[in-house]
């Protein structure tokens, strides 16, 4: 096997609107951390190769993905399904596309991405040497379910984000361990599941992941880590205040939390691994998820006319109707698996996969499996079919700022895990 890293800095060199909480009114004023891209490139003994990308911003949108993937297939014969995007979703990155609930954003730094992407890509393959690989499996316990029950309908979920002990998370963090001929660790590759939302303001940083990786690579001379996202769409940073709500910051909290991640690290480097020998196989597959019909049209404008969320999804929705344009049906969905021998699959899913989906494909799967959301495009929150009925952010208020007419259909579930089930046996 060979293996070759790469890094590059992508922290914007101008004020900059930034992603991910929707109140902030100004463009950003610092950093309090440098944001980075980073390529993992791997190439068994038949020369297949595979790259995993992991970045410090908010997530891949199509529009950054698709012109990625293609000047990777120019320039270095990359197929798509060789080529995994995966961005930490960092609520302190920059705003990288169009979207109505966001009062700018800067195309020059999103074409700088995609340059910067395609860079880490390159340098990674010019990077390539002969490596071993091991992997191991951590714990951590960062994380919190969001979604807590309406206290007068337990049926149903509070539309604001609060914690929820008792909901599910994932405290899985698996880890891969490149090492170089000498034995040096040359990057270390691990994910967690968990929304990076611990700190708001007006710095540009990586949150937990950013610090999680920032100390593994003082700890660990000479290597890079690498941070994937999990499927942590529906699961917080446990940052509570006395209220029993989440709250934000301070920095020292957010560093805290990136040291207890990278420990959990260091504590499977120490431990019992497993080496890798195998090759590569590399798959990609593409859904189209549905959508529920519409109500009523009365309903619909009666909700336009009302004082609450569903006012401006009304709306909107009426306006797309009147002017006798199409609404939008149904939802593209990208899955993809990258599997090293038989003791390493990762699957790359794209959306904000809530936790469900991670536990319920590692316990059909079995062991050596990684599940990873936020992969080529963030656009959309991909909740499974127990939390459809419960309603919530994760299934319907996050519609407010999107062209999505209405929440999915349960069946999204069993489409995404059946599919994952037929990549994995090919």
């Amino acid at each position: 096997m060979k293996a070759g890293v790469s890094s590059v800095c992508i922290t914007p060199n101008r004020p900059i609107w930034m992603a991910g909480f929707g109140a902030r009114d100004k463009r950003s004023e610092g950093k309090y951390q440098d944001l980075f891209v980073k390529a993992l490139a791997l190439q068994d003994k038949e020369g297949q190769r595979a790259v995993v990308v992991t970045a410090d911003f908010i997530g891949y949108i199509r529009e950054l993905s698709e012109p990625v993937l293609q000047q990777v297939k120019e320039r270095y014969g990359l197929q798509p399904s060789q080529v995994l995007l995966n961005a930490s979703h960092t609520h302190c990155g920059p705003v990288i596309g169009e979207r109505d609930y966001y009062p700018e954003w800067d195309p020059e730094y999103a074409q700088g991405l995609v340059a910067k992407t395609v860079e880490a890509i390159g340098r990674a393959l010019d990077n390539l040497e002969e490596a071993r690989l091991w992997q191991g499996r951590g714990s951590c316990t960062l994380g919190v379910n969001r979604r807590r029950p309406l206290p007068d309908d337990p049926a149903r979920v509070n539309l604001a984000l609060l914690p929820n002990p008792q909901g599910p998370t994932d405290p899985d963090v698996p880890v891969l361990k490149v090492a170089r001929p000498d034995g040096s660790v040359k990057a270390a590759l691990f994910l967690y599941a968990c929304h990076p939302t611990t700190m708001g303001g007006y710095l540009l940083g990586g949150d937990y992941p950013g610090f999680a990786q920032q100390f593994l690579e003082a700890e660990i001379k000479g290597a890079n880590a690498l941070f994937l996202q999990g499927c942590g769409g529906d699961v917080k940073t446990r940052n509570v205040g006395a209220d029993g709500r989440f709250k934000s910051g301070p920095l020292e909290v957010v560093e805290g939390f990136g040291r207890e991640l990278a420990q959990a690290v260091l504590t499977t480097l120490a431990g019992a691994l497993t080496e890798l020998d195998g090759d590569i196989a590399v798959r990609l597959g593409a859904l189209d998820l549905p959508v529920q019909g519409l109500p009523p049209r009365a309903e619909l404008e009666a909700r336009a006319h009302s004082d609450d969320w569903r006012s401006q999804k009304a709306r909107k929705v009426l306006e797309t109707l009147d002017a006798g344009r199409e609404l939008p049906r149904s939802h593209p969905h990208t899955a993809q698996v990258i599997a090293v021998g038989e003791a390493l699959t990762l699957i790359g899913l794209s959306g904000e996969m809530c936790v469900d989906y991670a536990l319920r494909l590692k316990r059909e799967l079995g062991g050596g499996i990684w599940v990873s959301g936020y992969c080529h495009d963030v656009s959309a929150y991909i909740p499974s079919a127990r939390m459809i009925p419960q309603g919530g952010y994760e299934v319907e208020r996050w519609l407010a700022g999107s062209d999505l007419p209405a929440p999915f259909v349960p069946a999204i579930e069993d489409m995404i895990v059946g599919k994952v089930h037929e990549m994995a046996r090919a």
